[in-house]
């Protein structure tokens, strides 16, 4: 078996396998806002920061990611125009993309996990808990005070996941309709753990 090695940003050459198992991750929550899967792929891999990420690899490949947003600076980081430029969406969906990527703004001294991700075939392999604790010890490390996610109502897996390393519901947010019905899900759950 070979061993998974987690490091922090994302290998050039990995960009696009990344942003693969974004989309393909979190198909579900996008697939509404991303009509064309490739230009979507364009578009994540342009964007990703490399300076708030950690990346398992498996022999050189990446095989799941978590991205983090602190200081006001996203692990996928486009404005608006950006969006619409690249992927030439609607109106309704690019300020939708815009809201879901934008309504998580962290707090000073905080840092957000935006998403976290493991390809199909290497989940449940500890592979999700290697990249959430690269994620607490880098936020200990730069002196945050806690870590916050954002877990779908639908992924009670996750949550179950967050629970056991130690993070606290703090709030629950339902979403209104008719966003719940062009995102797929209808509540989050905020999570925080403190450090």
């Amino acid at each position: 078996m070979t061993p998974t090695e987690i490091t922090y940003g994302i290998p050039k050459n990995q960009r696009v396998t990344v942003s693969k198992i974004f989309l393909n991750s979190f198909e579900g929550k996008f697939q509404k806002i991303f009509a064309n899967k490739n230009k979507a792929v364009s578009f994540i891999s342009t964007f990703l920061r490399d300076d708030r990420a950690f990346v398992a690899l498996k022999d050189g490949v990446a095989v799941g990611f978590v991205g983090l947003e602190h200081d006001n600076k996203s692990f996928i980081d486009a404005n608006l125009r950006q969006t619409v430029g690249l992927l030439g969406l609607g109106v309704l969906r690019a300020a939708l993309f815009g809201a879901v990527f934008m309504m998580n703004r962290t707090k000073p001294n905080e840092v957000y996990v935006e998403s976290l991700a493991v390809s199909e075939k290497e989940r449940a392999k500890g592979i999700g808990k290697k990249l959430l604790k690269a994620a607490i010890d880098y936020a200990r490390l730069e002196g945050f005070s806690s870590v916050r996610l954002d877990v779908i109502g639908t992924n009670r897996d996750a949550k179950r996941l967050y629970e056991r390393f130690g993070f606290k519901e703090s709030r629950v947010q339902r979403v209104p309709f008719p966003f719940s019905k062009l995102v797929g899900f209808g509540k989050v759950s905020e999570m925080v753990y403190a450090l």
